[in-house]
């Protein structure tokens, strides 16, 4: 977030004195972004670096030693052990929402909803047509 707001402020300071240098534009002469740059505050594409898949790829390593669990397991068997063993509720209540997800709520709604729609000659046309065949002129409705 702070990174965002030194960006934003810098390009600022760069823009009104207007020494912003063709290395700093994001965007080439016509106006598209340039290759790398999503477009997006902060953010390019094809960083390729990604803390979740990094995280994911470590846990199925084993650590060094003669220890034979992956870090995946130990990571489990210290989370089992922190909510069962000392009986930690947060944990206990973050592996219930986990498991089985948190409750869903309701919302009842009352009401009527409306919606104007214009219609053309044609289908006003059509419409009166329709409404004539199924209550003939004449013939009670009620």
């Amino acid at each position: 977030m702070l990174e965002r707001r030194q960006k934003k402020l810098y390009n600022k300071i760069m823009s009104e004195s207007g020494k912003k240098t063709e290395e700093n534009r994001t965007r080439d002469e016509k106006g598209h972004y340039k290759e790398g740059n999503s477009g997006g505050p902060g953010r390019t594409e094809g960083s390729g670096i990604s803390i979740t898949t990094e995280i994911k790829r470590k846990l199925q390593e084993k650590p060094e030693g003669e220890n034979k669990a992956t870090y995946l397991d130990l990571l489990i068997k210290r989370i089992l052990k922190k909510a069962v063993v000392e009986g930690d509720t947060q944990t206990i209540k973050q592996i219930w929402n986990y498991i089985d997800g948190l409750p869903k709520g309701t919302i009842d709604l009352e009401g009527e909803m409306t919606q104007n729609i214009k219609l053309g000659d044609d289908e006003k046309e059509l419409l009166n047509k329709a409404i004539e065949l199924a209550y003939p002129k004449g013939e009670d409705t009620e």
